[in-house]
């Protein structure tokens, strides 16, 4: 692997840890979709880079789970947030799909990433526990579904 290589993997993992931070310290002081309007403007028009998206999500993984970012208690959210604005920066349509469950204890809910209307980054099987309740971006608004939970 070369210097030049290396530098730019550095620069990536210095990238998504301010954007994470932002993301975090954002979501303790602003509504989750102000948080989204502001971090997911539009799609890059260039060729989508899935190796470097890969890159992305391990590092956001990386950082999430060993630091303790402010406001993560509900990781899903922030990681969902950076992963779609470095997927959309480098030319993927990417959309942060919101979901809830019921539990024993409650409701329950979850974000992931979705790209071409299909989850990324996720277990097999764990989004389909969760009724879709919205979307963001559709049209450059979130859309909210009224969710079926008995």
């Amino acid at each position: 692997m070369s210097v030049r290589s290396n530098g730019r993997r550095a620069a990536l993992l210095v990238r998504v840890a301010a954007t994470m931070s932002v993301v975090s310290v954002a979501l303790r002081f602003e509504t989750t979709q102000d948080v989204l309007r502001r971090m997911l403007g539009t799609c890059a028009l260039r060729r989508p880079e899935r190796a470097t998206l890969d890159r992305v999500r391990r590092y956001v993984d990386l950082l999430l789970f060993r630091i303790p970012f402010p406001g993560a208690d509900g990781r899903c959210v922030p990681r969902s947030i950076v992963i779609a604005r470095f997927a959309r920066q480098l030319g993927f349509d990417a959309r942060v799909q919101f979901g809830i469950r019921r539990t024993s204890d409650g409701l329950m809910g979850h974000a992931w990433v979705v790209i071409d209307g299909a989850p990324v980054f996720e277990a097999p099987g764990k989004v389909e526990q969760f009724e879709e309740t919205f979307q963001f971006p559709t049209g450059g608004r979130v859309t909210s579904v009224a969710p079926d939970i008995r």
